[in-house]
């Protein structure tokens, strides 16, 4: 029997809009020197798991790339911003401060949503220095939470050995084609991930 219900994950880089890519790339390298976690959100990560998790065709065409930014304080956010446009070649908008373009034809937008140290016990964050816009950032924490234990999952063997039998425990199948199936699907996450470091 053939499970036809779920697709191979497969994350081909050469399926994701090269200028995204050239964008998260940049952006990627400065969070990276500034350690500050973050995570995509927004229609593109939505493009990303319709296209490669669950194997639909392409959507829309969007430029728009929003990034959960998890920050201590408003100073972090400053200066990551400030590190994206002065060292990535990234140009800040003139009047939103939370979003930046990189400038390829065509451009990028990306809206940098910072997170943790700053957002209030509701789960909202007020843009300074006035603080009269505020935004929701709900789940955001929750999400980074979770990239960073599936991180530590995929990085370990013995994690991901449990992981890949409470899958099929959960599914209450235990014949060989779908235990196979299970480790391939777990096998494919893991490669995903170490390709896409």
């Amino acid at each position: 029997m053939t499970n036809t219900s779920s697709p191979p994950l497969e994350i081909q880089h050469d399926q994701i809009d090269p200028v995204i890519l050239e964008a998260i790339r940049k952006i990627d390298e400065i969070a990276r020197r500034h350690e500050t976690a973050y995570f995509l959100a927004g229609a593109t990560a939505r493009e990303i798991m319709l296209r490669h998790v669950f194997g639909r065709p392409p959507g829309r065409r969007t430029l728009d790339v929003d990034l959960g930014i998890a920050v201590p304080d408003w100073d972090h956010f400053k200066l990551l911003k400030t590190a994206l446009v002065e060292q990535a070649g990234l140009q800040p908008h003139a009047r939103m401060v939370q979003r930046i373009t990189y400038p390829s034809k065509p451009t990028v937008v990306v809206d940098l949503i910072p997170f943790g140290g700053v957002e209030t016990a509701e789960r909202t964050i007020a843009w300074p220095p006035e603080e009269d816009i505020v935004m929701r950032v709900t789940g955001f924490s929750v999400s980074a939470d979770t990239q960073k234990r599936l991180r530590e999952i995929l990085e370990s063997d013995a994690l991901m050995e449990e992981l890949t039998n409470q899958i099929i425990v959960s599914s209450g199948l235990n014949d060989p084609e779908h235990v196979r199936s299970c480790e391939a699907l777990v096998s494919k996450m893991r490669e995903g991930f170490l390709q896409a470091r």
